[in-house]
């Protein structure tokens, strides 16, 4: 029974520390990757094209003309949006692909 009980906490300690490991790794407003893993993927990706003589695609996007959303509707609607075109974009890659977020600048 004592074991039982041992083994159930292990596998909660675990189930915890691996919800950590992505919170270090996930935007917290879009659940996106963040910057690191951007960097880390960037890395691995890279050493993965050189090892094997394939390419790998990158592809850098900015949301001109943004900031007027959070000045004339609010940063809560901003914050929506930037939620909406993350998940837009997880929803039409390949699911080995990533979708990182580079947070912008602000002045809140």
């Amino acid at each position: 029974m004592v074991a039982g009980a041992l083994a159930l906490a292990a596998g909660v300690i675990r189930e915890q520390q691996r919800g950590l490991k992505d919170l270090t790794l996930l935007d917290g407003l879009t659940g996106a990757g963040n910057y690191r893993m951007f960097w880390l993927r960037l890395e691995a990706e890279s050493a993965r094209a050189r090892r094997h003589g394939e390419p790998f695609s990158l592809v850098l996007l900015d949301l001109n003309g943004f900031k007027p959303i959070n000045d004339e509707l609010g940063h809560v609607t901003g914050d929506e949006a930037l939620r909406r075109v993350a998940d837009t974009l997880r929803g039409v890659v390949r699911g080995e692909d990533v979708v990182c977020r580079q947070a912008g600048m602000s002045s809140r």
